[in-house]
C-alpha cells in the first residue's frame, strides 16, 4: 500500500481546514485521498496508515479495525463513499446546530 507523500498530508489539512469552515467540496477528494489502494473504499488498514502518518498518532489494529465498524453502517467490512460523507458532517457540523 502506498505511503503519504509530504504533498498528500499537506492536501489533508488543507482539506480538513476547509471543512472546519464548512465547505464540503472536496469531499470527493478526501476520500480518494485516504483510499490508498484505489479500490473505491477505506479499509481498516488504510485507517491505520493515514491515523499513524497523517496524524502521527500510534493505533493498533484493532482500534482501526473499531474505527472501521462504527463507520459501516452496511456491515460489509469498509467505509463507502456514503458512510464517509455521513461521517464527516457529523465530525464538523457546525458550532450553532451542535446544540
Amino acid at each position: 500500500m502506498e505511503d503519504f507523500a509530504p504533498e498528500d498530508i499537506q492536501r489533508f489539512r488543507e482539506i480538513d481546514i476547509a471543512m472546519k469552515i464548512g465547505d464540503f467540496s472536496r469531499t470527493d477528494e478526501l476520500f480518494q485521498l485516504l483510499d490508498r489502494n484505489r479500490n473505491g473504499n477505506i479499509e481498516a488498514t488504510e485507517v491505520k496508515l493515514m491515523v499513524e502518518q497523517v496524524l502521527s498518532e500510534t493505533i493498533s489494529e484493532e482500534e482501526s479495525n473499531s474505527i472501521v465498524r462504527s463507520l459501516d453502517r452496511n456491515s460489509n467490512g469498509v467505509i463507502e463513499i456514503n458512510e464517509f460523507i455521513r461521517f464527516l458532517k457529523r465530525k464538523y457540523k457546525p458550532e450553532s446546530e451542535a446544540n
